[in-house]
């Protein structure tokens, strides 16, 4: 189930992981997941059978479980049941990327013939995100002031922002031992990439093809990395330098 809101895609999805899957299979969805995960706010619940996973010392016996949590701290993901769910193992979970987008978790009582406990909570941003939505219908047909409808977008934009702030402050406490997630992260935010300006060719001629430009890096590297130089491969390196300086500054620049 996929929903637009203010603050961006909230995307809510649910997983059965049989017992016996193949790491293979594993891997596929761990994709999807990270995938996912981009997402301004995710939330992902189902059975995925890891009984051997410890979650207060974040440890499993068993490879798989091992990927597992990997996974989920790759993508920054907290898991917020902390009962058993079938026969004293906890299995089945509630991933959220959000701090404070998921509360009120509950387990207790039975689904029909299931074996397994019930899971319940609230999405509590998408709840005050659709009074938000409610106050603006009322406020359309004159049941609500302006005032009311201002103060529910004070709100939502006050939980957005503590919900990023909370994000971005567990990425900076933990980049020392999560570099990948942290600079996966700043990749997502940027808007615009670098790339290599305008180059001089060898007769002072501005190039801007990619393809000439790449010709161009090519000869001045491989006169670098020449061993033995004559005289007109000392012409060459000295061309090189020139395009490699001009590269330089044109990076700075741009």
């Amino acid at each position: 189930m996929k929903g637009q809101a203010n603050m961006g895609d909230t995307v809510v999805g649910v997983y059965y992981r049989p017992p016996d899957q193949e790491e293979e299979v594993d891997e596929a969805f761990y994709r999807q997941v990270e995938v996912a995960s981009q997402s301004q706010a995710l939330v992902l619940m189902g059975d995925l059978n890891h009984p051997d996973i410890c979650w207060k010392g974040n440890t499993a016996r068993h490879a798989q479980s091992r990927r597992f949590l990997q996974s989920i701290d790759d993508n920054f993901l907290i898991q917020l049941v902390e009962e058993p769910t079938r026969r004293g193992v906890l299995l089945d979970l509630v991933l959220t990327n959000k701090e404070g987008l998921v509360g009120d978790v509950k387990v207790g009582g039975s689904l029909g013939c299931s074996d397994h406990e019930m899971v319940e909570f609230r999405i509590l941003l998408l709840e005050k995100l659709k009074g938000k939505k409610e106050v603006y219908r009322m406020w359309k047909k004159g049941l609500a002031t302006w005032e009311e409808y201002r103060n529910a977008v004070s709100v939502c934009s006050d939980e957005t922002r503590k919900v990023k702030a909370h994000l971005e402050l567990n990425l900076a406490r933990d980049v020392k031992d999560k570099k990948e997630g942290f600079f996966k992260y700043i990749s997502r935010k940027r808007t615009t990439r670098e790339n290599v300006g305008p180059l001089l060719n060898e007769v002072g001629a501005l190039v801007t093809e990619d393809t000439e430009k790449e010709k161009l890096l090519n000869a001045a590297f491989a006169s670098v990395f020449t061993a033995k130089a004559g005289p007109q491969e000392s012409q060459a390196l000295e061309v090189g330098e020139k395009v490699l300086r001009k590269a330089k500054i044109s990076w700075e620049s741009g």
